[in-house]
């Protein structure tokens, strides 16, 4: 299976593909309004002229209209350029744009995306009069709702995606504890928790989604990182594949997918497991949401003093899980739904929540008690200040589809997160 899935597609947005537009009215051709009339002719008159004025642009089809996250307003174009708009938000150079192109950013998602929710093309000061089109490949974008930041990227000649910026936050908490109960504790668990709004209500897992979805685990680099983890730890992995799991709190079947792909130990109980579980949207929300787990239970890894010095997770490892659970759930997961997970209708930015965490901390009374440090070697970060009970956890806004190799890098900058928040003295 590829690492990314920026192919061709029939679902992605088409250049000429008009959904949920939002298109300034205007006062016809022929209209006195001057650039930037009413109340901005100080923004638009300089980038006005700076792009070619009237001579280049034509005469304004309308004035100044409040649209999405600025002000934008339209020019009728002339014979040596299509009709263009000329855009301005708050905090922001105001910028040009083909029409072409706004009519792309207008059909992005529902019911509050277009430039409402994708924000404006972002201007070069190095060349203010610049006028961004279908021609580029990438336009830089800024200001929308679903997210600060974003690119809308080209796919193929006349397909696009919308693709927000990776950023990190400190709000997650939300999604720790989904498919999660007492009755299945283990001794160290790592999640990577996803959501991932689409514009569309109309999926369901299907046989085919789940041999599509099985396939591409069984393939995938997260599994190889599973059977190497197993390796060391001196578990028998040469023969193991992802199974379908039905617990009484795992379920299979047209809204719900659960898989695992189980090494085990002492008395035939899992010791090490990957754990894929998705759901499609629940009320109120039209999307999936997704979580990826590695369960370790020590005790029943009976070789692994035998195998290696230290059996703590490395720092190394917990890196490695963190790229694969983040790949797997905005990418390979979403093979249950869709053929294409990136020709997805986006409805805003997924997000993720990692969470490092111990099952069986001090506080818990279990009989055997166990500290994260117990279990991973966090040394490098140097000494947590105060050891909690509680997980180290990050949120992160990212893009679906993205390569493994930057997720690579955005997940180490993730787990450093993860300890400065919990901490650690030199993270």
């Amino acid at each position: 299976m590829t690492n990314a899935i920026y192919g061709s597609a029939k679902n992605v947005l088409q250049v000429g593909e008009v959904r949920n537009v939002v298109f300034s009215a205007s006062d016809g051709p022929g209209t006195n309004a001057l650039p930037g009339e009413p109340d901005h002719e100080v923004e638009f008159q300089p980038v006005f002229e700076a792009a070619g004025g009237a001579a280049r642009l034509g005469h304004a089809l309308g004035r100044v209209l409040r649209e999405g996250p600025g002000w934008v307003q339209h020019f009728e174009g002339t014979p040596a350029q299509p009709p263009v708009v000329i855009h301005k938000q708050p905090g922001r150079r105001a910028g040009v744009a083909t029409r072409a192109l706004w009519e792309v950013l207008g059909a992005f998602g529902f019911p509050d995306g277009g430039t409402a929710g994708v924000g404006f093309p972002l201007s070069d000061p190095r060349s203010p009069g610049r006028i961004v089109g279908l021609d580029d490949d990438v336009v830089e974008l800024a200001g929308g709702s679903w997210s600060p930041r974003g690119q809308m990227v080209r796919r193929s000649t006349d397909e696009w995606v919308w693709r927000p910026q990776v950023s990190f936050d400190d709000e997650a908490f939300r999604m720790g504890d989904l498919w999660d109960t007492s009755s299945s504790r283990v001794d160290l668990r790592l999640r990577v928790a996803a959501r991932v709004p689409f514009a569309t209500d109309d999926l369901r897992i299907t046989a085919d989604g789940r041999v599509r979805l099985v396939a591409a685990l069984d393939l995938s680099s997260a599994t190889e990182f599973g059977k190497r983890l197993a390796e060391r730890w001196g578990l028998a992995a040469e023969d193991v594949t992802w199974q379908e799991v039905n617990g009484p709190h795992d379920h299979n079947n047209t809204r719900f997918s659960a898989h695992q792909l189980a090494f085990v130990g002492e008395d035939d109980r899992p010791a090490l497991a990957l754990v894929v579980h998705s759901c499609l949207a629940p009320n109120g929300f039209s999307g999936a949401e997704i979580v990826v787990d590695l369960r370790v239970d020590f005790g029943a890894i009976t070789k692994a003093v035998e195998v290696a010095e230290d059996p703590r997770l490395t720092l190394d490892e917990a890196r490695d899980f963190f790229t694969h659970g983040w790949h797997v759930s905005t990418t390979t997961a979403l093979l249950a739904f869709t053929e294409d997970p990136v020709a997805l209708p986006p409805a805003g930015a997924p997000r993720l929540e990692l969470y490092l965490q111990g099952e069986r901390p001090g506080t818990s009374g279990d009989e055997r008690p166990m500290t994260i440090l117990d279990m991973v070697d966090l040394s490098e970060f140097g000494e947590p200040r105060t050891i909690r009970s509680g997980p180290l956890a990050v949120g992160v806004t990212t893009p679906v589809g993205l390569p493994l190799d930057e997720v690579r890098t955005h997940a180490g900058e993730a787990v450093r997160r993860m300890a400065e928040t919990y901490g650690f003295t030199g993270a």
